[in-house]
């Protein structure tokens, strides 16, 4: 598993995340309208797929069950400029966007000290991603943590890998109700 600098035909990707992702936790928050989420997470991704590659944010799993990105929650952009930006801007859940991110970011800011480097890990899956697929995101993202030297952060609305993580080392920062909403936010640390 690599960080994706490879010429792979991202364009193809959102369809089958449309398909695959739509009982993801974050996405019913982000989309809590079902017959509107296929939709939405083709716009999600056609606007930030190219984005996290060029940066070199996302995780290249060489499956299409997981996407997987690390990203700076410091550079957290709240807008939606550039290309495909303006069809993301105009859906009604846009707005879910920009307060997930902003409430993950004032998380990480109350979770890890000011002075240190993060990366946010991110998981986006469908129900039957195997276990091991998310071991080796899991392995990757450690390492990198530790080679680059930076706090590894996860934040996920789902208790289904929570177990996994722990058995791995992260540690549990910030675990409760994600604001008024049906969705349990966990935010766990790895190599504080």
């Amino acid at each position: 598993m690599e960080k994706s600098n490879s010429q792979f035909n991202i364009s193809s990707l959102p369809g089958e995340y449309a398909r695959l992702f739509i009982k993801d936790p974050l996405f019913m928050f982000l989309c809590p309208v079902k017959a509107n989420r296929a939709d939405f997470i083709i716009k999600y991704f056609n606007y930030y797929l190219p984005r996290w590659n060029s940066a070199g944010e996302f995780i290249e799993t060489g499956s299409k069950n997981i996407a997987a990105t690390l990203t700076d929650p410091n550079l957290f952009i709240y807008k939606f400029p550039g290309k495909h930006g303006f069809s993301l801007k105009m859906n009604r859940y846009s707005y879910n966007i920009l307060n997930h991110m902003e409430v993950v970011q004032n998380i990480i800011n109350i979770v890890v000290p000011e002075q240190l480097n993060k990366r946010l890990l991110t998981i986006y899956s469908a129900p039957e991603v195997p276990e091991k697929e998310i071991e080796n995101i899991i392995e990757y993202c450690k390492k990198k943590a530790e080679e680059e030297n930076f706090v590894l952060v996860y934040e996920t609305f789902s208790k289904r890998f929570i177990e996994k993580f722990e058995k791995s080392g992260f540690e549990t920062g910030y675990s409760r109700q994600f604001l008024n909403t049906q969705f349990f936010q966990t935010v766990m640390t790895y190599n504080i």
